[in-house]
């Protein structure tokens, strides 16, 4: 068991931007765990605080979300697939200190071609329209850049390069 708190890194970003794929290796080859803390029913509740205006409750049940995936493993690194990014995206700005300090973290991002094609290749698209995607993609640059996070384009780049520019970034904070 261990006893010191471990190392936590987050990669995020919108849908199909690669943050799946890049955490699952990531957290392979550190030999951590790979949590996706709003997997199962936290999401769409999360969504749907959201939708209700409830956003005090939204943060809550995103915080509950990771802290819940965080105490299911004892893993020396956690790659968080989604955290603060994806609550941010959605949240207005008056909820976010109840989040800090905030984790490193990497944000994935592709443009919006890119995004609809690797989407329609997993699910047909469900009322989606490509302003939503324009919109988030946007949000989530917006956020990137604001919070100084390291972007990896995974568009422009091999699944295999990306991970390079994610494991070089993720080195940084491992010890």
């Amino acid at each position: 068991m261990n006893s010191s708190p471990p190392t936590i890194l987050v990669l995020d970003g919108h849908d199909g931007s690669g943050k799946t794929t890049l955490a699952a290796r990531l957290a392979l080859h550190l030999g951590g765990a790979h949590l996706q803390p709003y997997s199962g029913n936290a999401g769409p509740r999360f969504l749907r605080a959201v939708h209700q205006g409830n956003f005090s409750f939204a943060s809550e049940l995103a915080r509950r979300a990771v802290d819940r995936a965080l105490a299911t493993n004892n893993a020396p690194v956690v790659i968080f697939d989604r955290h603060w990014m994806t609550a941010f995206s959605l949240l207005p700005s008056s909820s976010w200190p109840a989040w800090q300090p905030l984790p490193p973290t990497a944000l994935c991002w592709s443009g919006i071609e890119t995004i609809r094609s690797r989407l329609a290749r997993r699910r047909p698209e469900k009322g989606e329209q490509a302003y939503d995607h324009l919109h988030f993609l946007s949000v989530y640059w917006d956020l990137g850049r604001r919070f100084g996070c390291q972007v990896v384009k995974t568009e422009e780049v091999t699944v295999d390069e990306s991970f390079e520019v994610v494991l070089s970034w993720a080195l940084r904070f491992v010890a």
